[in-house]
Protein backbone atom coordinates (compact mmCIF):
# COMPACT_ATOMS: atom_id res chain seq x y z
CA UNK A 1 0.00 0.00 0.00
CA UNK A 2 1.46 3.18 -1.10
CA UNK A 3 0.58 6.66 0.50
CA UNK A 4 -0.36 9.52 -2.02
CA UNK A 5 -0.22 13.24 -0.92
CA UNK A 6 -3.09 15.40 -2.42
CA UNK A 7 -2.28 17.85 -4.87
CA UNK A 8 -3.66 20.40 -2.91
CA UNK A 9 -1.01 19.76 0.15
CA UNK A 10 1.38 20.92 -2.54
CA UNK A 11 -0.21 23.78 -3.22
CA UNK A 12 -0.57 24.82 0.07
CA UNK A 13 2.84 23.75 1.04
CA UNK A 14 4.14 25.81 -2.57
CA UNK A 15 2.38 28.86 -1.23
CA UNK A 16 3.95 28.82 2.38
CA UNK A 17 7.46 28.84 1.00
CA UNK A 18 6.57 31.08 -1.57
CA UNK A 19 5.34 33.90 0.55
CA UNK A 20 8.49 32.73 3.27
CA UNK A 21 10.81 33.22 0.09
CA UNK A 22 9.56 36.51 -0.81
CA UNK A 23 9.78 38.18 2.88
CA UNK A 24 13.28 36.57 3.36
CA UNK A 25 14.43 37.98 -0.09
CA UNK A 26 13.56 41.40 1.10
CA UNK A 27 15.80 41.08 4.05
CA UNK A 28 13.15 41.10 6.29
CA UNK A 29 11.82 38.17 8.82
CA UNK A 30 14.83 38.01 10.87
CA UNK A 31 13.07 37.72 13.91
CA UNK A 32 11.77 34.38 12.71
CA UNK A 33 15.40 33.13 13.62
CA UNK A 34 16.22 31.36 16.92
CA UNK A 35 17.63 33.49 19.27
CA UNK A 36 17.41 36.98 17.22
CA UNK A 37 15.22 38.41 19.72
CA UNK A 38 17.60 37.14 23.01
CA UNK A 39 20.98 38.87 21.38
CA UNK A 40 21.21 42.87 21.67
CA UNK A 41 23.88 42.46 19.24
CA UNK A 42 23.97 39.51 17.18
CA UNK A 43 27.05 38.19 15.23
CA UNK A 44 25.54 37.63 11.99
CA UNK A 45 24.55 39.72 9.42
CA UNK A 46 20.38 39.42 9.64
CA UNK A 47 19.96 40.46 6.06
CA UNK A 48 22.80 38.42 4.15
CA UNK A 49 21.14 35.54 6.40
CA UNK A 50 17.10 36.21 5.37
CA UNK A 51 18.59 36.71 1.56
CA UNK A 52 20.11 33.05 2.02
CA UNK A 53 17.28 31.46 3.39
CA UNK A 54 15.65 33.16 0.80
CA UNK A 55 16.74 31.76 -2.11
CA UNK A 56 16.74 27.57 -0.28
CA UNK A 57 13.17 28.58 -0.22
CA UNK A 58 12.30 29.83 -3.36
CA UNK A 59 14.46 26.65 -4.93
CA UNK A 60 11.64 24.42 -2.48
CA UNK A 61 8.63 26.58 -3.94
CA UNK A 62 9.82 26.16 -8.20
CA UNK A 63 10.60 22.50 -7.42
CA UNK A 64 6.79 21.99 -5.36
CA UNK A 65 5.32 24.09 -8.36
CA UNK A 66 7.29 21.71 -11.10
CA UNK A 67 6.05 18.99 -8.73
CA UNK A 68 2.44 20.05 -9.28
CA UNK A 69 2.46 20.75 -13.32
CA UNK A 70 3.96 16.70 -13.41
CA UNK A 71 1.67 15.45 -10.70
CA UNK A 72 -0.18 12.75 -12.91
CA UNK A 73 1.92 12.25 -15.67
CA UNK A 74 5.54 11.90 -12.99
CA UNK A 75 7.61 9.33 -13.87
CA UNK A 76 8.35 6.60 -10.87
CA UNK A 77 12.25 7.90 -10.26
CA UNK A 78 10.71 11.61 -9.88
CA UNK A 79 10.14 10.83 -6.37
CA UNK A 80 13.58 9.81 -5.33
CA UNK A 81 14.38 13.34 -7.40
CA UNK A 82 11.80 14.97 -4.82
CA UNK A 83 13.80 13.65 -1.85
CA UNK A 84 17.12 14.42 -3.23
CA UNK A 85 16.13 17.98 -3.93
CA UNK A 86 14.07 18.39 -0.62
CA UNK A 87 16.62 16.82 1.23
CA UNK A 88 19.24 18.49 0.07
CA UNK A 89 17.73 21.35 -0.40
CA UNK A 90 16.81 20.91 3.82
CA UNK A 91 20.84 20.11 5.02
CA UNK A 92 22.04 23.20 2.58
CA UNK A 93 19.93 25.61 4.62
CA UNK A 94 21.20 23.81 7.58
CA UNK A 95 24.61 24.38 6.77
CA UNK A 96 23.89 27.71 5.64
CA UNK A 97 21.98 29.02 8.79
CA UNK A 98 25.05 27.06 11.11
CA UNK A 99 27.73 28.85 9.40
CA UNK A 100 29.15 31.72 10.93
CA UNK A 101 31.67 32.35 8.56
CA UNK A 102 29.64 33.51 5.47
CA UNK A 103 26.89 36.29 7.62
CA UNK A 104 29.71 37.98 10.29
CA UNK A 105 29.14 41.56 10.71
Amino acid sequence: MEFEVPVIVIYVLFVIFAVLSAVFLKGKGSSLFAGHSTVREPAFAPVKLCKAMGICFAVLAIFLLITVFVWNQRPDWFRYVLWVVVGGNIIAATIIANLNILFRR
